[in-house]
């Protein structure tokens, strides 16, 4: 087994694979499920009203859209995030993240991929928005770095901000200005992936510099890119493996959980 990380980029989701890194509290725009492959990981939530909430220890974690949490991980961890557009989370709980992270470790190199991880927390796909947010969609998909403003994506979608801005929010899941950043990561990633700089996927996705990217990834993931850069990440598209080939030494088979 090799110890460097893996980030794998689905059309929509994506997934970190590799060693715990010291992560700061972040604001993640994504649903997030964290599974331990080895020993465990402490997390704990901020609360507006009250700060942060206690420690809790676990082999898994439920994090849901729009948290700012803290999380402490050890030995080779599995990070998973879906897509608010794509995904309906809704009924994910921490049990059938548990159950899942079991048959996943259990199911080793046998066809893991992002489909298969999506299927074992019983993750099902979102209706489609509404053809005047997937107007804006679409134009966002191919150019989310051309959006510097709500204002541009309310006039493709022919309607007012204010109309644009809660409409987009009840049927994404997430505010549009969080969405946009999601998608500008996605970017950043697929221009390191072709050899781009930071500065130069940095600018590709729309940032004003590449200290503007660093300080946003480090505020949605907890971690600069930099560092992540420095550890010598692999960056591949899902359609480049065949499947995560990293849960077990020894593979076992096992249903999915129910």
């Amino acid at each position: 087994m090799t110890d460097l990380p893996k980030l794998i980029l689905g059309n929509a989701r994506a997934a970190y694979m590799g060693p715990a890194f010291d992560l700061s509290p972040h604001f993640n725009v994504a649903c997030t499920v964290a599974l331990a492959l080895e020993g465990a990981l402490d997390v704990r939530f901020w609360h507006p009203k009250s700060g942060w909430g206690e420690w809790h220890s676990s082999t898994a974690a439920l994090i849901p859209s729009q948290t700012i949490h803290h999380m402490l991980c050890r030995g080779r961890m599995l990070f998973v995030y879906f897509d608010p557009r794509c995904d309906d989370v809704s009924g994910l709980t921490n049990s059938n993240v548990l159950a899942a992270r079991t048959y996943l470790v259990q199911a080793g190199v046998s066809g893991i991929d992002l489909q298969t991880i999506a299927d074992a927390l019983g993750i099902k796909a979102k209706p489609q928005a509404s053809p005047r947010i997937l107007r804006a969609l679409q134009m966002l998909e191919s150019s989310p770095n051309e959006f510097q403003t709500i204002d541009d994506a309310a006039e493709i979608a022919c309607l007012s901000v204010s109309r644009f801005r809660a409409l987009f929010a009840k049927q994404i899941g997430v505010p549009f200005r969080r969405y946009r950043l999601w998608r500008r990561m996605a970017l950043v990633m697929q221009a390191l992936q072709a050899g781009d700089s930071l500065t130069e996927a940095a600018l590709r996705a729309g940032f004003y510099d590449s200290a503007h990217l660093s300080a946003s990834f480090k505020e949605m993931f907890g971690i600069s890119p930099s560092t992540l850069l420095g550890r010598g990440i692999q960056i591949r598209t899902e359609h480049e493996l065949e499947s995560f080939t990293e849960f077990t030494a020894s593979p076992l088979h096992a249903p999915l959980p129910p």
